[in-house]
């Protein structure tokens, strides 16, 4: 996928860096960056020339996923400003950036504090991408929806309550199948008197809306149950 250059606004073009291949602005020269890819190319190069870096904006939108992030100092204390996405964990540094980052590292007085900040930061962006494989689940969720409605048959609700079941499942199933899509949708009302939505949701933010709708109806519907023995 092409992604375009967040101060740009043109189309980023490939190139190598070390054994990676990352999209790269030919204007501004500034770089998206997968974390596992990032990694691998600060392992890899251990002896930088080192450019003035470029001025790096205080904010901008993720050119994967269009979240809005702000700068944060890489590892806490290199004084290295950076744009980490905390939804998609992608990293965009400006020209100069990662040469600066690399010089850090190969401080010999930074090495133990620079590994254990790399640790946490992998280690707590792993447990967040396993909870969202979770929420935004597609097999889950269609398993999920398939025992409500099998329960829903067992208690005998009739066919036309099984085909209403079905409408009312459609929602939540849609938040969590296409989370990223429905939390990149603005400009839309969720009522003729409510304000718009004027800004992206995280995808994981909606899927997470659409597993309470669907615990919500599932409790219902056995509240009805029980209401009926």
């Amino acid at each position: 996928m092409t992604l375009n250059c967040p101060t740009c606004a043109i189309a980023l073009s490939q190139r190598s860096l070390g054994s990676e291949m990352v999209q790269s602005c030919d204007t501004c020269n500034g770089a998206c960056f997968e974390s596992p890819k990032l990694s691998s190319i600060l392992h890899e190069t251990t002896e930088p020339t080192v450019p003035a870096p470029a001025e790096s904006p205080e904010t901008i939108d993720c050119p994967k996923c269009e979240t809005k992030i702000s700068s944060s100092i890489y590892a806490y204390d290199s004084g290295i400003p950076i744009l980490k996405c905390s939804t998609c964990f992608g990293v965009w540094l400006v020209a100069g950036q990662l040469e600066k980052i690399i010089e850090f590292r190969s401080g010999p007085h930074k090495t133990d504090r620079l590994g254990q900040a790399l640790v946490e930061s992998y280690a707590q962006s792993n447990v967040l991408n396993r909870f969202a494989g979770i929420i935004q689940s597609r097999v889950l969720s269609a398993v999920f929806a398939i025992v409500i409605l099998v329960v829903a048959l067992y208690a005998g609700i009739g066919i036309p309550g099984i085909l209403q079941l079905v409408v009312f499942l459609l929602i939540p199933i849609a938040c969590i199948w296409f989370s990223d899509a429905m939390g990149n949708l603005t400009g839309i009302r969720m009522g003729l008197v409510r304000p718009a939505i004027t800004s992206s949701t995280p995808g994981i933010a909606v899927a997470l809306g659409g597993w309470i709708l669907m615990f919500a109806e599932f409790g219902v519907m056995i509240y009805v149950m029980v209401g009926r023995v």
